[in-house]
């Protein structure tokens, strides 16, 4: 237990009458394809899904989607480079939209009867991981450049694949991000071909951040003609939002109007990393404000956030997401893992549901650890203020005013000790809270409800804790 003394003068206060940035929700991401140059050759399933048997498949997506889960609002899908082969000289390309992505459209499909089940609403997001390889002037998989005379095909690449998941698949698409860490331009040689020494790194294509924005007009003019208005452009994902704002993408944006006008979401993956190195990563919002002076209406999503070390330091980093760089949702990366593929090691291994190739699996402490973050924040509710004067002690809160879901805020304790928390409750509806828990021993259980008393209610917080409180 923390000192006495200490607790007395500890102060923790959620305002749910100071809303922030609306919330759009938490989500996943099935990843099927992520690195094989050959189908064929080596046919991957990087989720596992094609080494389970129905009935496992059928309880993974109840657990992920079902009312008891985390009842996320997004899912990201992968477009891969295996969906189309070079067409003859003069030929139009012919689309495989399904040789790669089985698993992955099965996963958005079981999401989706699920999420309708419950009337709730699923949003889907599609990043482009890499184009064929005969897209590229490297003429290969991996390769760095885009090829200036197959830019028509690239978008009709993107565009036939938000019709197939929009038409043929019935799902709720709503983005269209043209990049996955398009700035990383050491992933290559010189020449622009693949790292001998990097094979287990997914597929990227390098977009600097001129090229970019001169990018985003025309694959949003492809979309309105193909009859798609309605799928918005991001500006693809970097690493993280140290780099969107840092390495120039954001000033691009921000000096380019057209591309400024196409822009429907502002995107960049989440990686966090405090060391000033290659994999560098922080969160912060200043290239996000730079360009909501200009169209104060955009939100930012991080679409790819690690696991951590599936535990209170993952809410931790969520945490800091939404408070430092003002992010409206939040998809971590690979939520299913199969790990033997992924050459020299996934560098993010944590995740929800671990499979082992043999048709077993297991739920992951991340599970436990996401679901109270993850309950808490449903899409359509909004980030309040919170505070808290101990560093090791972190409160979010989403305001359900105005949608169906109560208020709920989120207390994490990174600590190694007990802390009685008097968490100051302003502006809510509710005047009691019902709390779950998880931390190394607990995988989010009902911690009992706690009554709001002369504007305040005290939990005692475990160590290395997650606790939800959702509003009676």
């Amino acid at each position: 237990m923390a000192d006495p003394f200490y607790t007395s003068l500890l102060r923790a206060r959620v305002d749910f009458s100071a809303r922030l940035q609306p919330w759009d929700g938490f989500g996943l991401n099935y990843v099927q394809t992520c690195h094989t140059p050959d189908l064929a050759a080596d046919p991957q399933d990087y989720g596992g899904f094609d080494t389970l048997s129905d009935e496992s498949v059928e309880a993974i997506l109840d657990l992920l989607w079902g009312p008891d889960g985390p009842r996320p609002g997004l899912i990201k899908l992968f477009l891969d480079p295996h969906h189309a082969d070079e067409p003859a000289p003069g030929a139009a390309p012919v689309y495989h939209h399904r040789r790669s992505t089985g698993s992955m459209l099965r996963f958005a499909r079981g999401a989706l009867v699920r999420t309708q089940a419950r009337g709730g609403k699923l949003s889907l997001i599609t990043t482009l991981y890499g184009p064929p390889g005969w897209m590229t002037l490297q003429r290969a998989f991996r390769g760095r450049d885009l090829d200036p005379a197959r830019e028509p095909d690239l978008i009709a690449y993107l565009v036939d694949w938000v019709r197939f998941l929009r038409e043929e698949e019935r799902l709720p698409l709503d983005y269209l991000s043209p990049h996955n860490e398009g700035e990383c331009w050491r992933r290559w040689t010189p020449e622009g071909h693949d790292l001998p020494r990097d094979t287990g790194h997914d597929y990227n294509l390098h977009w600097d951040a001129e090229a970019l924005a001169a990018f985003l007009p025309r694959l949003r003019r492809g979309l309105d003609a193909a009859g798609f208005p309605q799928v918005g452009v991001t500006n693809g994902e970097t690493f993280s939002w140290v780099r969107f704002s840092g390495w120039g993408y954001a000033a691009a944006l921000a000096d380019h109007r057209p591309a400024l006008d196409a822009l429907a979401l502002v995107t960049s993956h989440g990686f966090y990393n405090p060391y000033p190195h290659r994999w560098h990563g922080d969160h912060y919002s200043a290239g996000f404000d730079r360009l909501r002076a200009l169209r104060p209406e955009l939100k930012a999503w991080t679409t790819s956030a690690s696991w951590g070390k599936m535990d209170a330091s993952m809410a931790w980093d969520y945490y800091n997401q939404i408070t430092h760089a003002k992010v409206s949702a939040i998809i971590p990366w690979a939520c299913c893992q199969r790990p033997r593929l992924w050459a020299g090691g996934d560098p993010n291994p944590g995740t929800a549901i671990r499979v082992f190739g043999d048709g077993t699996w297991q739920i992951e402490p991340g599970y436990y650890f996401y679901l109270p973050m993850a309950r808490a924040g449903q899409p359509g509710t909004t980030v309040c203020a919170t505070s808290c004067n101990e560093g090791g002690l972190f409160l979010t809160a989403f305001s359900g005013k105005g949608s169906p879901h109560p208020d709920a805020f989120v207390l994490v304790n990174c600590t190694d000790q007990t802390w009685p928390v008097p968490v100051e409750v302003r502006g809510s509806r509710s005047m009691a809270f019902r709390a779950f828990t998880t931390d190394s021993s607990r995988h989010f259980v009902d911690a009992g409800r706690y009554e709001v008393e002369n504007g305040r209610l005290v939990f005692e917080a475990p160590p290395g804790s997650v606790t939800g409180f959702y509003g009676v």
